[in-house]
């Protein structure tokens, strides 16, 4: 996700250097990075309007509104831009309609868009850039209005939505386009990534060092689905890619409210921690993706649920020696048998200095990663001296 915003080369820190210095057409022949950068960085102040007499602020043409709409414009085969316009308006009804059955939705739509006169800034921008009437221009003016509403820019006011002979050749455009769809993005390193669910897989690329580089952290990130507000059964899907691109290592999908963990270090994905652990006669599951809760299943045949917040990763031997857990960068050893009897491995873990990103026990011990590299371990021949990504072998 972008931290910074580069235009012809030249960073844009604030809204206030890329209102002032570059047009919204400039921006439009970067759209990849703005969008990455705009999910994070552009926040527009809401729209105030009416309701039952009582200044309200809009709640559905907002900030995630435009980003679906610069992020989606593609998928769609209006020839005009107000008809996509209004298409993208008329399916986000149609969606708050299944979500919220019994109430009127499609009031609240039609007052907020009203209030930001979104088609007579369309047609301002149609008419400026000089677009015609085919499904590639009708794309082009939605998406470039997307951008001026993420940016705070009043098209109304703006004359500069035309590229220059150099900047606005057909190949320039299409580049752009598909750079959009083809983009892989740094991952971000946030203790929590909120996604929204669109058509578009969120693409990042794979920690593949074998040793963590100098200086790096490994980070240990939740990351959450949101649900569109345009098709409420859409998912997110994040496709993790092989550092030369030529092939996708992993895939995860998520429905709205689940959430998974994984580690990342240096902008990419080391890899997303299980949510199945399984040993002889033991068996730790966290079925409900929406929920933290995890299931315990024993000898016995009696399930129980293990409800805490926060657990990232947790690693299971058998019902005779039980199972150890990280808990918000700290491992818990109340369900270790180990643990509790033996006083050498309280002390060592409870000495550990750096949050834990990773658990592995079996019947030769216990191993824990720090966020540093470092592993802590009383299994025998484990090398300690190497700094490394991640427990799982490579």
């Amino acid at each position: 996700m972008k931290r910074i915003l580069r235009i012809d080369g030249t960073p844009i820190l604030n809204l206030y250097d890329l209102q002032k210095y570059f047009s919204p057409w400039e921006v439009y022949n970067n759209i990849a990075d703005f969008a990455a950068f705009a999910a994070v960085h552009c926040v527009p102040l809401p729209v105030r309007c009416k309701k039952d007499g009582v200044i309200a602020t809009a709640v559905t043409i907002d900030k995630q509104f435009w980003l679906d709409t610069l992020t989606g414009a593609d998928q769609y085969q209006e020839k005009t831009a107000l008809a996509l316009l209004r298409k993208i308006k008329s399916e986000t009804i149609e969606a708050l309609k299944k979500d919220n059955p019994g109430e009127n939705r499609e009031a609240d739509v039609n007052r907020e868009y009203q209030a930001q006169q979104p088609e007579k800034k369309l047609e301002h921008i149609v008419k400026n850039a000089k677009l015609k009437d085919t499904v590639d221009d009708a794309r082009r003016a939605v998406k470039l209005l997307a951008i001026c509403e993420l940016s705070e820019i009043d098209p109304l006011r703006r004359s500069d939505f035309r590229g220059t002979a150099e900047s606005a050749t057909e190949s320039a455009r299409q580049k752009s386009d598909s750079l959009l769809q083809d983009t892989i993005l740094p991952f971000p390193m946030e203790k929590t990534l909120i996604l929204t669910a669109s058509p578009t897989p969120y693409r990042y690329y794979l920690y593949e060092e074998k040793e963590l580089k100098q200086g790096e952290t490994i980070h240990t990130v939740c990351v959450c689905a949101k649900a569109s507000t345009r098709n409420q059964y859409e998912k997110v899907k994040i496709q993790i890619y092989s550092s030369d691109r030529k092939s996708v290592r992993e895939t995860i999908e998520l429905n709205p409210e689940e959430f998974r963990y994984c580690t990342a270090a240096g902008g990419k994905v080391i890899r997303f921690l299980p949510i199945e652990s399984a040993g002889r006669n033991l068996r730790l599951i966290r079925a409900d993706l929406k929920s933290s809760d995890i299931t315990v299943s024993g000898a016995s045949g009696e399930d129980w649920s293990l409800s805490l917040d926060g657990i990232s990763c947790f690693s299971a031997v058998d019902a005779d020696t039980g199972f150890m857990f990280v808990e918000r960068g700290k491992p818990n050893g109340l369900y270790y048998i180990p643990y509790h009897s033996d006083f050498m491995t309280q002390t060592k873990i409870s000495m550990i200095l750096h949050p834990v990103v990773e658990v592995a026990v079996s019947k030769n011990g216990y191993r824990l990663l720090c966020e540093n590299g470092e592993i802590i371990t009383n299994e025998p021949g484990v090398d300690t001296a190497q700094r490394v990504p991640t427990l799982l072998k490579r």
